[in-house]
């Protein structure tokens, strides 16, 4: 299974202090997993600290393409 990272997840992650291998971490081994509103597409969460990672993924084939990430302050909003 490769990690396949869209420009705006790059630039997000960036942005926001999140490495790859926290969203590795996250997608592979998530405290919760449920369907994104977008059709075909997966959100992954896990806690690190007083945060949440939030990661959008959209599976195809054996890749995972990682749409977004974000943190969420734990029982907050984005």
């Amino acid at each position: 299974m490769a990690y396949i990272f869209t420009d705006h997840a790059m630039r997000r992650m960036q942005k926001r202090g999140i490495t790859k291998a926290q969203v590795r971490e996250t997608v592979d081994q998530p405290e919760i997993r449920y369907p994104d509103r977008v059709e075909g597409r997966w959100v992954h969460l896990r806690t690190y600290g007083q945060r949440q990672l939030k990661i959008v993924i959209a599976p195809q084939n054996h890749d995972v393409h990682v749409v977004t990430a974000y943190w969420l302050e734990v029982g907050g909003k984005p």
